[in-house]
């Protein structure tokens, strides 16, 4: 019981670190972008940071979150969907194909530059979501261990 508790709380120490540094790289990434920068590299860059963080993230607490968490599946069905059609589509380039592919290649890129963000924002709200669950199951935790007062009944009647 007690590793149990314990485990927990580290589970809870690293979801408190992981989501500070989701907020981290999002605020210097608005801070960064607020100066003048000439790279489209740069701005895509951000992407690759945050998302790798966040994938990073996901597969430390996948398994956890298959057990106890529909939305991290779901979240997770998503970015393997995503990794499977992504992947195409950024290798697309780098080799020849008709005119009419490189169309899809941007169909695709924009649609990723937009699903980008609403993903980050709702790993955010999934790694929320997993600490408040993990503060309810340690403090559930933490009233079971304390021994409980029972009240002495027997001394308590009154003689009429």
């Amino acid at each position: 019981m007690v590793s149990l508790i314990t485990n927990r709380q580290k589970t809870l120490t690293l979801l408190k670190f992981d989501i500070a540094m989701q907020w981290l790289i999002i605020i210097g990434s608005f801070l960064t972008l607020s100066f003048p920068v000439d790279s489209f590299y740069f701005f895509i860059g951000i992407y690759f940071v945050l998302g790798g963080w966040q994938l990073l993230s996901f597969l430390v607490h996948l398994k956890r979150r298959l057990k106890t968490s529909r939305i991290g599946v779901n979240y997770g069905k998503l970015l393997a969907v995503l990794v499977i059609v992504g992947l195409p589509i950024f290798l697309t380039p780098f080799f020849s194909f008709p005119d009419f592919v490189y169309g899809f290649w941007f169909l695709g890129a924009f649609i990723l530059l937009f699903l980008g963000p609403v993903m980050a924002l709702w790993y955010i709200g999934l790694s929320y979501r997993d600490k408040t669950t993990l503060i309810v199951a340690i403090s559930t935790e933490n009233q079971k261990a304390q021994p409980q007062e029972v009240p002495d009944s027997a001394s308590s009647t009154h003689n009429d």
